[in-house]
């Protein structure tokens, strides 16, 4: 198999974000005036460009009929350009050095212009064995690449309040994975049973990260230098009986800053004035240790105002541990684990007609999609509050 890609695309968005009358309040602290920021507006204009292009190529080559080796390769060239400017005004006018501090930490006056251009060479090497007729070991080597780009939402600002330029581009994330796994069925194939260890290393990490000093903008997108992930994942399914089927999964994730010496102070550590903190050896952000899911479906004939089909009742529980969701790893910022229920009850014909009532998140479980903290440095932490229960009901239909 070999290819050609091409991709092209330019993109202008203009955008307008005004704050109400207690966005002091929300967003700074109660230190300053409430009607700072009432009223005060953010124009932004943002032009890019982006030209992409590969080539790529894989084959397998049966070395016996056990055995076989696929080899792939990608070479990927890719030129980028963006222009961003923004425009703050309104608010409370003022001289006072502090609120206008106060103000920019919000919005501020910016415009830059940047581009990159990148080309980079990636591949993998598979190599699978058969044991035995449905058994099968394998060990996956693999070079992985991220675009980089642009910075265009706005970028931190240097000691003069002018954009720090090095941070409008974010390089290209680069990884190499070695993988080795076991796929299995038993059984007449009844059960089926995967495993998989990995070890993922990864140089400039792309990561959002938040700004949580004054004169902070926004998030942005930066490099952290270098970053591991290794773990190993199971699952499995079993065919119970011919209208009974259970499946189990579960994924251990060990994932940490190897290299972030630069990296954005915790929201615990601001108090002391640093703008950059070491968080080398911390545990990755995004990441739960321990994850998995449970579930199992039972099906019965029925006939339903004439039409031939099949009832089926189904659940599926899945569960996370404790993860942090913020670059900088702050200890404000654990999301807890969380375990969701699922159930559905429905009804599906021999020609592909499925209607069921299904309850999402069926015990109502309070629990956080995410946790973030306000840029400008306000001290606020905000909580993005997950899916409640919802019940409904899905109409499927094939023609």
């Amino acid at each position: 198999m070999a290819g050609l890609y091409a991709f092209s695309q330019d993109v202008e968005t203009h955008g307008t974000e005004q704050w109400g009358k207690d966005g002091a309040r929300w967003l700074i602290g109660a230190n300053v005036p409430s009607n700072l920021i009432d009223g005060y507006t953010s124009n932004t204009d943002v032009y890019t460009s982006t030209d992409s292009y590969a080539a790529y190529a894989q084959a397998t080559w049966r070395v016996t009929d056990e055995l076989r080796i696929t080899p792939g390769v990608r070479y990927t060239k890719e030129e980028k350009s963006g222009d961003f400017t923004q425009i703050a005004s309104g608010g409370l006018a003022t001289t006072e050095a502090a609120l206008i501090t106060a103000k920019r930490g919000i919005a501020r006056d910016q415009k830059y212009q940047a581009d990159f251009s990148d080309s980079s060479p990636t591949g993998q090497l598979n190599i699978a064995y058969d044991l035995a007729e449905d058994q099968l070991v394998y060990l996956n080597w693999a070079r992985g690449y991220k675009s980089g780009g642009i910075n265009a939402a706005g970028i931190p600002t240097d000691a003069a309040g002018n954009p720090s330029l090095v941070s409008a581009t974010v390089q290209p994330e680069k990884s190499t994975t070695i993988e080795a796994g076991l796929k299995t069925q038993w059984l007449d194939r009844r059960l089926t049973a995967n495993f998989a260890i990995y070890d993922t290393q990864v140089t400039d990490y792309q990561a959002n990260v938040v700004d949580a000093g004054p004169g902070a903008l926004r998030g942005y997108l930066a490099n952290i230098e270098k970053v591991s992930v290794r773990g190993f994942e199971f699952d499995s399914r079993a065919q119970l009986a011919d209208n009974w089927s259970i499946y189990a999964t579960y994924a251990y994730t060990d994932g940490e800053y190897d290299s972030f010496r630069n990296g954005p102070p915790p929201l615990e550590e601001l108090a002391s004035g640093t703008s950059a903190f070491d968080l080398s050896g911390r545990a990755l952000p995004g990441v739960s240790k321990n994850a998995g899911s449970v579930g199992t479906e039972y099906s019965w004939g029925g006939v339903v105002s004439g039409v031939t089909g099949e009832w089926y009742s189904a659940a599926d529980l899945s569960f996370r541990s404790d993860w942090n969701s913020d670059a900088s790893v702050s200890k404000y910022l654990v999301v807890e684990g969380s375990t969701l229920v699922n159930l559905r009850l429905g009804f599906r014909t021999d020609n592909g007609t499925d209607v069921s009532l299904y309850a999402r998140n069926a015990f109502d479980e309070d629990h956080l999609s995410f946790l973030s903290i306000q840029a400008g440095n306000s001290g606020a932490v905000y909580g993005h509050v997950g899916d409640p229960r919802n019940i409904g009901i899905r109409v499927k239909a094939e023609f």
